[in-house]
């Protein structure tokens, strides 16, 4: 279904980012929703790309996408057109069957193409944005059970994970086909926002409930991120922080240490550095930030490598707003046109931007620009924070456009032929440039956390913590914001928006802006604690090793006691890693997904040591035994 480049196998080997394979096909019947007409035979037999070494394809038939499947009228003529040609056949099978086959072929020797890297779909890429509220719930409920799931194994409660099965399921029903994407009816995202409201809600009650009788009395930090904090952290308004700033909008900013996924009491501690803000600019000691009348940067400094962000005469965080008319399909499609069309926002016709310092610091510098244009408004707050080299850039969006896409876009002076993008277990390179017609296609790109572009010795990356879809062509990061589709859903997106993004410059490699993503992303609590006074528990799990990221730590599903670590490499490189528990561990074994274990790994003073090869992806079970010397 690519609409700019014909794919070139039906059959092939797919290998991924790790190197491993899956052997993969796409019918050349080219749907989902065969007939089995002699029309559709024929020109299954035609495209099939794969003549030269293998005999079987296959044809999904039957009215799919919820229709009611296969018909006996279809199910005869599969009968009578079985082998009225000498060219073909036709059996009706499972997919089992024809995988199997295929199987049998490869085992004889057939010369299999491999297809490595990014299966890139070159069409429906306006689903990267449609339905915000969808695909944040989902987020943040994948974030809160992941938490929630830490939390019960650090508290060695082995009931606390009870129930927590029966609220993945909820959330992975609402990643169904059509509901994730964006591209249902109305009926169905309210459905689904109000699964994630709750599911969230019940999520949030249950994690504060449990850390409040785990941890000992007093006020408590709890980090969820992989990797520690030490710097300054925005906390709800709190009474006892003397020796924090108090923010404009009723936070207090502290500078906290809190270890990686562990606890630390709230004791505000001191920065070494400042923030100095002034009418038009804002420096802490690794950042030095200036903005014009209008709300966009005009220079971003990285004061240690001595380095300007932004390309000469441009101007950074410019919103940007452009009609959105797909060709075919509202909800689903984003053409390659669009972003040509799009036009600042401030400085246009009609357009009122107002500028107000909100906090000078020492800890917390915020500058907010608020654009009135047209039916909606968006308010873009710029924060620097003591000792922190990145400028957050937090945008809340009163959202009432139709048919319109709303940009955010950041020009970096940076010569990069691909855009380093964070996804699921590791990182994908996407083209900055529209050299080939495969490059061109890729005008909108899916990102998790971050998107980079890097020169060997000096990078910046754009960070957010709740969008995916973004332009890395012309030498900048657009993140989209938001769309505003009028099919399936006429009323879709409309309302309240907010984000977090984030401006890194940092050196060479990617381990510093993967700890900072998983930060940003990390949910940090303050908990009031109520049980017996004691000192603060260490992490249950300590996993050193860059670059490096912990997916879970969870009890095991078998209720044996035994805890699962499960952890990738996420930049590409081969890493060394060591894996320390609060108690000696004293028998590990590394196990498949369904932690069915795989073999032994070796344990020496109570530290499991291994070596992961680039995007890698490990499973551990842990067995604690003080008595156990592992060997």
């Amino acid at each position: 279904w690519n609409k700019q480049n014909r794919f070139p196998h039906h059959t092939f080997f797919w290998e991924g980012l790790d190197g491993t394979r899956v052997l993969t096909h796409f019918p050349p019947v080219d749907t989902y929703n065969a007939q089995l007409e002699p029309h559709e035979i024929v020109g299954s037999l035609d495209r099939f790309r794969e003549h030269a070494w293998s005999s079987a394809s296959l044809m999904p038939f039957g009215h799919g996408d919820g229709g009611g499947g296969p018909t006996r009228e279809m199910l005869e003529q599969a009968r009578r057109l079985a082998d009225v040609d000498p060219r073909f056949t036709l059996e009706i099978g499972s997919s089992d069957d024809f995988f199997r086959a295929v199987e049998r072929e490869v085992t004889r020797g057939a010369p299999v193409p491999v297809w490595r890297g990014e299966l890139y779909f070159e069409t429906h890429r306006g689903t990267l944005t449609s339905q915000l509220r969808t695909k944040l719930g989902n987020r943040r409920c994948e974030r809160l059970l992941v938490e929630a799931e830490l939390w019960a194994a650090a508290s060695e409660d082995p009931d606390a994970a009870d129930g927590l099965d029966d609220l993945w399921r909820e959330v992975l029903t609402q990643q169904f086909h059509d509901i994730l994407p964006g591209s249902s009816i109305a009926w169905v995202h309210a459905d689904a926002e109000e699964v994630f409201a709750r599911v969230g809600a019940e999520l949030d009650a249950r994690i504060t409930a449990l850390l409040e009788r785990a941890l000992p009395s007093g006020r408590w930090l709890t980090n969820s991120a992989d990797v520690p904090i030490d710097g300054v952290v925005v906390l709800p308004d709190a009474d006892d922080m003397a020796d924090g700033q108090r923010l404009a909008d009723g936070t207090v900013a502290v500078q906290a240490v809190v270890p990686a996924l562990g606890v630390a009491p709230v004791v505000a501690s001191e920065s070494h550095d400042r923030v100095v803000v002034g009418e038009s600019s804002m420096a802490n000691g690794g950042l030095a930030v200036r903005w014009d009348a209008l709300g966009n940067l005009t220079s971003l400094i990285d004061i240690a490598r001595r380095r300007e962000v932004l390309p000469t005469g441009a101007s950074g965080a410019v919103l940007e707003l452009a009609p959105d008319h797909p060709v075919e399909y509202d909800a689903w499609d984003l053409e390659s046109w669009t972003r040509d069309l799009g036009r600042p926002i401030a400085g246009q016709a009609g357009v009122e931007t107002v500028l107000t310092v909100d906090d000078g610091g020492p800890l917390v510098g915020r500058v907010r620009a608020e654009h009135r244009f047209g039916p909606s408004t968006a308010t873009v707050t710029y924060e620097l924070r003591a000792g922190e080299p990145q400028l957050f850039v937090h945008v809340d969006v009163d959202w009432q456009h139709d048919e319109h896409l709303l940009s955010i876009a950041f020009p970096i002076d940076v010569r990069a032929e691909v855009a380093a993008c964070d996804v699921q277990l590791g990182v994908v390179n996407r083209p900055t440039h529209p050299s080939s017609p495969w490059d061109a296609a890729k005008f909108e790109v899916c990102a998790h956390r971050f998107v980079d572009l890097s020169e060997p010795d000096f990078g910046v990356a754009v960070l957010n913590d709740g969008r995916y879809g973004h332009c890395v062509f012309g030498g900048a990061v657009r993140v989209s914001l938001a769309r505003a589709a009028k099919y399936p859903d006429p009323t879709a997106d409309h309302g309240r928006h907010a984000v977090t993004l984030a401006v890194r410059p940092h050196g060479a490699g990617l381990a510093e802006v993967r700890a900072a993503a998983s930060r940003l992303n990390g949910v940090l609590r303050v908990i009031d604690g109520s049980g017996e006074p004691r000192d603060g528990p260490r992490p249950l799990v300590e996993v050193t090793g860059a670059g490096v990221e912990v997916d879970a730590v969870k009890w095991a599903d078998d209720r044996s006691g035994d805890v699962i670590v499960r952890l990738h490499e996420a930049l590409g490189n081969r890493v060394a890693v060591a894996v320390r528990a609060r108690h000696r561990i004293g028998a590990a074994a590394r196990c498949d997904l369904l932690e069915s274990e795989l073999g032994g790994e070796e344990v020496t003073d109570g530290i499991v040591a291994l070596t992961l090869r680039p995007f890698q992806l490990v499973t551990l079970r842990l067995r604690f035994a003080d008595d156990f010397d592992g060997r």
